[in-house]
């Protein structure tokens, strides 16, 4: 496995445990609560938005033309543990397949229309969801503060 692919690989594994673990320790209550205004997120819409990014992102590495629908992965409407847990496996196990058609091809091949390096591509997936799963704990924090 190239190295990149590898890093990325344990790097969104890692983040998966982590989002799975801020779902399953919060009430469900607590997934669709925003700590602010209409303008901030709750775990329900940040686990959405990473599981649809990281998908694009990849789909993109590949060389292939997603449709993507940037309103509709920030919609912020209720969900429960199961569906977030789901929408988590489900990503998982589409991200895997995605590294594994990803490890034998050109990392510093343009792709996206001839913008970007497909390794650029890849790793800014890792990194948009190590973002937002600082939002996500933070959130769930904030959650458990209230109640002290």
């Amino acid at each position: 496995m190239q190295i990149i692919v590898d890093v990325v690989q344990r790097m969104l594994n890692a983040q998966a445990g982590r989002y799975v673990a801020v779902v399953r320790e919060l009430p469900e209550e607590a997934l669709n609560w925003r700590p602010g205004n209409e303008e901030t997120n709750s775990v329900a819409q940040l686990v959405r938005h990473v599981t649809t990014v990281q998908e694009m992102l990849l789909d993109r590495a590949l060389g292939e033309s997603p449709a993507y629908d940037h309103a509709h992965s920030l919609r912020n409407d209720p969900a429960t543990s199961a569906e977030l847990l789901t929408l988590l496996e489900d990503a998982q196990g589409k991200k895997d397949e995605q590294l594994a058609r990803l490890d034998p091809m050109d990392m510093s091949e343009m792709v996206d229309n001839g913008q970007v390096p497909r390794g650029y591509l890849i790793i800014h997936a890792a990194r948009h969801g190590q973002e937002h799963l600082g939002h996500a704990e933070l959130t769930k924090q904030l959650w458990e503060q209230r109640g002290a």
